[in-house]
């Protein structure tokens, strides 16, 4: 329960201060959101259906720049040698998704919030593994989808624009 709260919040935080920076997504989210909920609230074949393409590209950018559960705790299944360092077999081991998301060569100017790294011809070339902000294969976040979905729910609501207020009425 901490770890699903957590990265949420962190997410969520992470997204608000880095979407004002860049005005061209920024207004581009705020565009989609007018087109595609008119209401205000987003159905939930929108939300888990990938229906709002500005706002996955915004949430996929946010985590590779900030990804809430940045190390992860593995084990060697063979001996190896990494970079002239030998690794036995069961040794220990951590990756670092913060920094595989910064590498200049896989990720161009890697500290730009910029979401159209997610578009879907951009994701395609993305070599396996480069993305891995909740892990990957066998490992993968349980919670990913749930995460996914609250992260959506969250970002949509809080970019909804404010209910009218009630007209006064004369007494």
């Amino acid at each position: 329960m901490f770890a699903g709260h957590d990265t949420t919040t962190s997410t969520i935080s992470s997204c608000s201060t880095s979407l004002p920076a860049s005005r061209r997504s920024w207004r581009d989210l705020l565009d989609e959101q007018r087109e595609l909920l008119p209401g205000g609230s987003p159905s939930a074949a929108q939300l888990l259906g990938g229906e709002l393409p500005e706002l996955e590209m915004v949430i996929d950018e946010t985590l590779r720049k900030y990804p809430p559960a940045w190390v992860g705790p593995r084990r060697a299944l063979r001996d190896i040698d990494f970079e002239g360092v030998p690794i036995p077999e069961r040794a220990f081991v951590n990756y670092c998704s913060w920094a595989s998301h910064h590498l200049p060569d896989v990720f161009s100017e890697p500290d730009d919030f910029r979401p159209e790294r997610f578009t879907p011809e951009a994701r395609a070339e993305l070599p396996k593994g480069a993305y891995v902000p909740f892990g990957g294969g066998s490992r993968t976040c349980i919670g990913m989808r749930f995460g996914q979905l609250e992260v959506r729910t969250i970002a949509t609501m809080l970019l909804a624009p404010a209910p009218s207020r009630c007209p006064r009425t004369s007494a």
